[in-house]
């Protein structure tokens, strides 16, 4: 985690521990970079606090999700959606550690109908997609919209500790969020405090899975997508990002962000994981198939 996330963290952990925190609390606010359109999530939003309501049920609807601002660079009507990136994470107040325990996310009800209602998480869980969040529909014409769903443990007498999803925003026509840490935390003596949750949210950051450099749409998928969007970008030499086909961060898209490509093709991101490097062809063909590529893309220019 860098200094800044983890700066915020602590400074939104002690806000709650100090009582500050009300209502539905700080939500996950998204906004579009002006620079390459993709969906990114502001530092700064509260951790869930998983409790018991007089039932069997612990559960959360906090934090929400949604939009802090008509500048954030979204219309109203726009949808955003929610995928799970990986497995349930748990921290049990000394280590990440694997948990047998299952974690329902069940959509806001707020504007469309989504094709799927809720999600099960659990530690053995892989990628989930199709639940709509909501519908950016501000009311009162001031710009600020959240949607709230429900996160509740599928146990009645859970582990103290800190759960953590790993999520992902999207929005058609817009390039998905990086993967993102949404804490959990289920610790009814309040016996943890504010400095070993500011310690278990860290720890858990570490498990986050990285897309491969050259999933270039962040789908955490490596395929002919990824390829046709270098293809676009190929030749910039310099302020290039990620997103636009530079797979090696040197602001750059040229012949070596293909091979990135090549290397990554077809791999599926896993957890904290180096790409796989087993299927990468011989030296001769990736020669061969990079200079055709590089050709058709030039004949392309040249005929535009």
């Amino acid at each position: 985690m860098n200094i800044k996330k983890q700066a915020t963290w602590i400074a939104v952990t002690l806000a709650i521990f100090a009582g500050k925190a009300s209502g539905h609390g700080t939500p996950i606010n998204v906004h579009i970079l002006p620079t390459t359109g993709q969906l990114a999530v502001f530092d700064g939003y509260d951790p869930g606090i998983l409790e018991s309501f007089g039932g069997s049920d612990i559960f959360t609807d906090e934090p929400g999700i949604g939009i802090s601002s008509p500048f954030n660079g979204f219309q109203p009507g726009d949808e955003l959606s929610l995928n799970v990136l990986q497995g349930l994470l748990f921290w049990n107040g000394a280590d990440v550690v694997t948990t047998a325990e299952t974690l329902t996310i069940e959509w806001p009800d707020d504007g469309g109908i989504s094709p799927v209602e809720s999600y099960l998480v659990s530690a053995q869980s892989a990628y989930q997609t199709g639940m709509l969040w909501g519908k950016y529909l501000p009311p009162g014409g001031n710009g600020s919209w959240d949607a709230h769903g429900d996160y509740s443990l599928g146990a009645t007498n859970p582990a103290v500790g800190i759960y953590g999803l790993v999520l992902q925003i999207t929005k058609p026509d817009s390039i998905a969020s990086e993967p993102f840490l949404l804490p959990l935390v289920y610790d009814p003596a309040s016996s943890l405090g504010a400095v070993k949750i500011i310690e278990g949210i860290t720890d858990l950051q570490q498990s986050v899975l990285t897309l491969p450099t050259a999933d270039f749409n962040r789908d955490t998928r490596v395929d002919a997508t990824d390829l046709g969007i270098w293809e676009i970008g190929f030749g910039a030499s310099s302020d290039a990002f990620q997103v636009q086909g530079d797979a090696t961060s040197d602001g750059a898209i040229t012949g070596e962000d293909f091979l990135a490509w090549q290397r990554q093709f077809s791999e599926v991101s896993q957890p904290n994981t180096a790409v796989s490097s087993t299927s990468v062809p011989e030296p001769a063909t990736i020669s061969l198939t990079i200079l055709m590529a590089m050709s058709c893309v030039a004949r392309r220019r040249s005929q535009a």
